[in-house]
């Protein structure tokens, strides 16, 4: 009876270790379609598989949205817009430029991604957008201030010539010979004027004739900037290490910051950067910021 039961056992064991294997080879078999499901589909998505034969996915690159959110905690100026601008400061441009590979590697340990890769990830990100520079610093300050100055002048010194040409009767060129001012503020009223119209009819038919109207009434400003930042006063703060241009018309036009660079640009600098001695990154980056 002992040596029945025995021998029961024995046939039992081997029937469960044939059901397990048989298990493991199911499972075994349905890793295998998947992988071969994915690399047969339209949109193949790289995958690898785990010590458990459990299969993951690996994305072709990192979301847009991982790696603004990891610019964001670093650069305290940085502020993408769904247009493909993004808008950050002149030090934090810098230092954008300069920790590339910092920060592949911070994003490399945190998504488990190698340095390489994650270059390329930055690399695909900035491809397609425009980084709008604003000043910062003491060139902040003054570029803002004048602008500012430039603006409120305009509309204060328009109104008064306005208002005291209804009480005195002057009118016509007699008026604009009594204030030259009015030749420049009341085009750059009539061009804050269109484009804001511009704005508010986007994409509609009356664009493109709200964008010549708004150019039209600019181009006086445009002389006045041009003057200001190449002639007269541009040049000397320049001299001091100021970059603080009046520009009024530009950002009308393309929004506000002293200059753009397409994040091609961008990449090319990294690269160079990359190789280059202490020296040759100083004139590196003063080509970058001209």
């Amino acid at each position: 009876m002992a040596l029945k039961t025995k021998i029961k056992n024995i046939f039992e064991s081997k029937r469960k270790k044939v059901r397990s294997n048989k298990k493991n080879k199911k499972q075994l078999n349905y890793t295998k379609n998947k992988i071969a499901q994915l690399a047969s589909s339209t949109l193949v998505v790289p995958s690898y598989i785990d010590t458990n034969s459990q299969c993951f996915q690996i994305l072709d690159s990192l979301p847009s949205s991982y790696i603004e959110s990891f610019y964001q905690s670093q650069l305290s100026s940085f502020q993408p817009y769904s247009t493909g601008n993004i808008v950050v400061n002149q030090t934090d441009f810098q230092t954008l430029l300069t920790s590339q590979f910092r920060y592949a590697d911070d994003v490399g340990h945190l998504s488990g991604r190698g340095q390489e890769q994650v270059m390329l990830d930055f690399a695909n990100y900035h491809s397609n957008k425009t980084f709008v520079i604003q000043p910062d610093g003491i060139s902040g300050i003054i570029h803002r201030g004048t602008n500012l100055f430039c603006l409120s002048g305009s509309v204060t010194q328009s109104y008064t010539a306005i208002t005291t040409s209804q009480l005195s009767g002057v009118t016509g060129f007699s008026l604009l010979g009594a204030a030259p001012i009015l030749a420049f503020s009341l085009p750059l009223m009539g061009g804050i004027f269109f484009a804001g119209c511009e704005r508010l009819a986007a994409d509609t038919v009356l664009q493109p004739v709200l964008i010549v109207a708004r150019d039209v009434c600019l181009i006086p400003t445009k002389f006045f900037e041009l003057a200001y930042n190449e002639i007269l006063v541009g040049p000397v703060l320049r001299t001091m290490g100021i970059d603080a241009p009046i520009n009024i018309s530009s950002a009308l036009k393309f929004g506000a910051g002293t200059r753009t660079v397409l994040g091609k640009a961008v990449n090319g600098t990294v690269k160079a950067l990359a190789n280059a001695g202490p020296e040759r990154v100083i004139n590196i980056w003063k080509w970058v910021m001209k």
